[in-house]
């Protein structure tokens, strides 16, 4: 009976400042919101050279919980290319989090982004322009209140397209659940990729590659923005069974260039023709494998 009763008082007197931790955090964001929603604003304006769109901005204790969220609804991010009216991104959902001691602190470092149903469509136009350069190179005026370090991107439910007018590609997924951890410095971005997506075609050309096939993506590269190359390390890409370490090179300041090895893990032939356009598998359909690929 005695060590029930311990027991018990332990569990109230944690669920007593668990009450109390929780009131507290709600009344520094209630009291704190307009300050830190006009903070975020002012930053962010530094750092985005496009128009950007947004239905309503709050503050929210609960939405990603333990972290203290700025939450933007209906967002538009119009892409990076002069007289253009499309979108780069949108977004039911879009939270930018912090720690709830940066409030009492008086200075806010956001580490983590999620968006959440919606849709991003990255464009390179014939004349080689690309529609994703948003991003402000000059970041001296910053405030040191408010700072941008993104450690984690977190997609949900995102529609991702890939439109390359000049080179003639084009690729459409759609990422379920995908989290991203990145590294930026003025040279290079550092790169780690985690989740699951359906890819519903990599279209090169004429010729189709992974159509309507469901991957779990396992990767981490590095972009080096003054050479114009990516290094992808060993990558592990899970397609319906079949896995795939890829990992190489790849340049882009002209014409593309890859220098890419693949190795199949419990793979056969017919795994393999799937994720090849149909002109190939029709040729090859009738042969049979025994063994890893």
């Amino acid at each position: 009976m005695g060590r029930n009763r311990v027991v018990k008082k332990v569990l109230f007197y944690f669920a007593l400042a668990a009450v109390a931790i929780t009131g507290i955090s709600a009344g520094l964001v209630y009291a704190y919101q307009d300050k830190i929603i006009g903070l975020f604003v002012a930053e962010a304006n530094k750092h985005i050279t496009t128009k950007v769109d947004v239905g309503k901005i709050s503050l929210s204790l609960f939405d990603k919980f333990p972290q203290v969220a700025v939450a933007l609804e209906q967002v538009n991010v119009h892409e990076g290319i002069a007289e253009s009216d499309s979108s780069l991104a949108r977004a039911e959902k879009l939270y930018f989090t912090f720690s709830v001691f940066d409030i009492i602190r008086g200075k806010y470092d956001v580490k983590q982004l999620y968006l959440e149903n919606g849709s991003i469509h990255v464009r390179v136009l014939k004349n080689g322009q690309v529609n994703y350069h948003i991003i402000a190179t000059d970041s001296s005026n910053s405030s040191g209140d408010f700072a941008f370090n993104l450690e984690k991107i977190n997609l949900s439910q995102v529609a991702i397209r890939y439109t390359d007018l000049h080179l003639n590609h084009y690729i459409e997924a759609d990422a379920q659940q995908l989290v991203a951890a990145m590294a930026i410095t003025n040279d290079q971005i550092e790169l780690e990729a985690n989740g699951n997506a359906t890819i519903s075609t990599i279209r090169i050309g004429e010729s189709e590659y992974f159509k309507e096939k469901s991957v779990a993506l396992q990767t981490a590269l590095t972009i080096d923005r003054t050479a114009h190359t990516i290094a992808l390390q060993p990558s592990v890409v899970q397609v319906e069974g079949a896995a795939y370490e890829v990992g190489g090179k790849i340049a882009y300041g002209g014409t593309t260039e890859l220098d890419l090895q693949l190795q199949g893990k419990e793979t056969n032939i017919q795994s393999l023709l799937s994720l090849l356009p149909q002109q190939i598998t029709r040729e090859y359909s009738q042969y049979r494998s025994e063994g890893d690929v």
